[in-house]
């Protein structure tokens, strides 16, 4: 599968990408027509796209002292034409591409030679030993729907599992609802479809979150508990799989209290992706409250009736409850829909990063998480007031551990990917070329076709780090695809600790059946 999807991106590089190395090694930085300005003073660049016409951007610079990555910047579709200018070949028109930051990256950067967690090599050990000396890996992603960044991340998991122990795998998923991946994976209750079944939307519904499940569940086969490798959800977006989790602890520990509680467990709004009212806020917020002070009252009677880990799970789906409302009693606060959007997302974000927070402590071990690079970078998000974005899940995550936390972005150059379209269909949207400016343009033109970069490691070379410490753009697709590539502005070692990146994607590949999957989330199923 691997040779088949990445054998035409292994061809030899491009004559431009020779010229560069050649620039570098003369200690030439730029050339007119790469990075010289044009007749009127303007850079003297092409406007390369990612789809037909030709976006533009604008740029608003919003870093603060904490909130150290700007906020994001869109991209939209206009009808000025494209520029017809060669970009493969030198004087194309491009930007300003310094060849000796191309040449530093060449040379510090660890080929990733193989995408198919299959692949036999040591290629990854390297990028393992870096990512293992962490508490928590925020393992990122540019869209929800390439293949090669789940298989890359499989892969890593692997290596952090086999060579370091990692403890367990989370997901930018439902907390409660992915209960029964990791009794499927860590006991073998249930069974492989059934747990597949238990996410949210079509993002991990693949075929590479299948084989990595099933890898998981052979890995703990036969090892003692406290051995075995978990797998949690993080986000708290669906309040009624709690309740039905909380309602099941009951019925093993206090049957007589769940006579009196069930009627209200029953009134949980299953899902907030709409906006709650006072009175539904209020109703989650009493029921946590209630709820946590007859379990921390019984802590004792229902340890025994059960154990200590599933007395400490259940109180954490009463804290999920708790969160929901917190985030609905939020968003009341707002006077505007972009406010509410906002305080929304803070709540969102630092919820994500605490229930991070308790994986790690619950399973006494590094944890690795996937979740989009909007999540996992520093920073911030552009959700929100002008001058006042909310903080990412990462930057609350970099509060806590400093630099125990190490955030990974992955990013792409060009090529195509899963994602929904506006109609709520399930499509394969496809990007010709990275967008001017951004990290993916300036990393298409290294040597090799995939590759890991820690930024500590390359920091020795003054022209990488010059560059490092400068806002780029970082290629962004949501889960909805609007037609054309966001662009988030970035600062690679204030946001990050390193990077992935990929020359040309392809898409996920759903599981059977789940080809037009839009999610128990959103309610509806899109053939």
């Amino acid at each position: 599968m691997d040779e088949s999807r990445a054998a035409r991106i292994d061809e030899p590089r491009t004559a431009r990408r020779r010229f560069l190395r050649t620039l570098a090694a003369a200690g030439l930085a730029t050339v007119a027509g790469c990075g010289g300005g044009g007749d009127d003073g303007s850079p003297g660049r092409t406007d390369r796209t990612a789809t037909v016409t030709s976006p533009t951007r604008t740029t608003t610079d919003r870093e603060t002292d904490t909130d150290r990555r700007t906020a994001t910047d869109r991209q939209t579709t206009t009808d000025r034409g494209t520029d017809d200018t060669p970009t493969d070949t030198p004087g194309g028109g491009d930007r300003g591409i310094d060849p000796a930051v191309v040449a530093g990256i060449e040379r510090r950067a660890v080929p990733i030679e193989g995408v198919d967690p299959d692949t036999s090599g040591d290629d990854l050990s390297a990028v393992a030993d870096v990512l293992a000396d962490a508490t928590v890996v925020g393992m990122g992603e540019a869209t929800h729907g390439t293949w090669e960044f789940q298989a890359i991340r499989h892969r890593l998991v692997r290596t952090l599992v086999a060579e370091h122990g990692l403890g367990a795998v989370a997901f930018e998923d439902n907390f409660a609802g992915l209960r029964p991946v990791d009794e499927y994976v860590r006991h073998g209750e249930g069974d492989l479809d059934a747990a597949m079944d238990a996410f949210g939307d079509y993002i991990f519904h693949t075929e590479e979150v299948r084989r990595m499940l099933a890898w998981l569940r052979s890995y703990n086969d036969g090892r003692p508990p406290r051995d075995r490798v978990g797998v949690y959800g993080l986000d708290m977006q669906t309040a009624g799989d709690a309740t039905g989790r909380i309602r099941a602890y009951l019925q093993e520990v206090d049957r007589a209290y769940l006579d009196d509680v069930d009627e209200r467990l029953d009134g949980v709004v299953a899902s907030d992706d709409r906006q709650f009212d006072e009175g539904e806020v209020e109703t989650l917020l009493d029921l946590a409250a209630d709820l946590r002070a007859r379990f921390e009252n019984r802590r004792a009677s229902y340890v025994a009736a059960s154990s200590r880990a599933e007395w400490e799970l259940a109180l954490r789906n009463v804290r999920v409850i708790e969160q929901s409302g917190l985030r609905g009693e939020a968003m009341l606060e707002g006077s505007t829909a972009r406010e509410k959007l906002r305080l929304g997302f803070e709540v969102r974000e630092r919820t994500m990063a605490e229930n991070a927070r308790w994986v790690a402590e619950f399973v006494d071990g590094p944890v690795a998480f996937w979740a989009h690079n909007t999540h996992v970078a520093r920073g911030t998000r552009d959700e929100g007031p002008d001058g006042d974005p909310p903080p990412t899940q990462g930057e609350f995550l970099a509060r806590a551990y400093g630099s125990d936390y190490y955030p990974l972005v992955l990013t792409f150059a060009r090529g195509s990917f899963a994602a929904r379209l506006r109609g709520g269909a399930l499509g394969r949207p496809e990007v010709e070329d990275p967008v001017d400016g951004t990290v993916a343009e300036v990393c298409a033109e290294v040597e090799h076709p995939r590759f890991f970069l820690d930024f500590e490691a390359v920091s020795a070379d003054t022209d990488v780090a010059t560059w490092l410490d400068r806002t780029h753009g970082l290629h962004n697709v949501g889960l909805t695809w609007g037609g054309s590539v966001d662009v988030n502005e970035f600062r690679p070692r204030a946001d990050a600790d390193g990077l992935v990146f990929v020359e040309e994607t392809t898409p996920t590949e759903a599981t059977e059946g789940d080809g037009g999957r839009i999610g128990r989330r959103s309610g509806r199923t899109v053939p």
